[in-house]
């Protein structure tokens, strides 16, 4: 049998079945033969298209998300020895950090001009 990469995708911010995640990155990446875990706000472990969810609570408030649920993320990606770690938002990098200080591959995949987005949220 051989060996699969690894690639876990994290997300503190979109919901497990998000359209650009789960249905363009993940299955694709599924298709292709690669064993893809997915961490993301959810309410239960499942197996759903050959893609592992690993659920994390939905967080209260944004200041809870951007800490509380930070370090979810960080204690849940301690438990996957995935080949590569790919992830979505901006309050983890402290996270993809972490892992590369530990020699793990990180991809930090930016969706949207920051800049202005922040400026406009109140």
């Amino acid at each position: 049998m051989l060996n699969r990469k690894k690639v876990c995708i994290l997300t503190s911010v979109h919901p497990p079945f998000d359209t650009r995640i789960f249905h363009k990155e993940a299955k694709s990446l599924a298709r292709a033969g690669y064993d893809i875990t997915l961490i993301a706000q959810h309410n239960k472990s499942e197996i759903v298209d050959g893609i592992r969810i690993i659920p994390l609570p939905k967080p209260k408030n944004r200041v809870e998300r951007m800490t509380k649920t930070v370090w979810s993320v960080y204690q849940k990606v301690l438990e996957i020895n995935a080949d590569i770690y790919h992830f979505h938002d901006p309050e983890l990098m402290p996270v993809g950090l972490l892992l590369k200080l530990q020699g793990k591959k990180v991809i930090y995949d930016v969706h949207e001009d920051y800049v202005p987005a922040i400026n406009q949220k109140k």
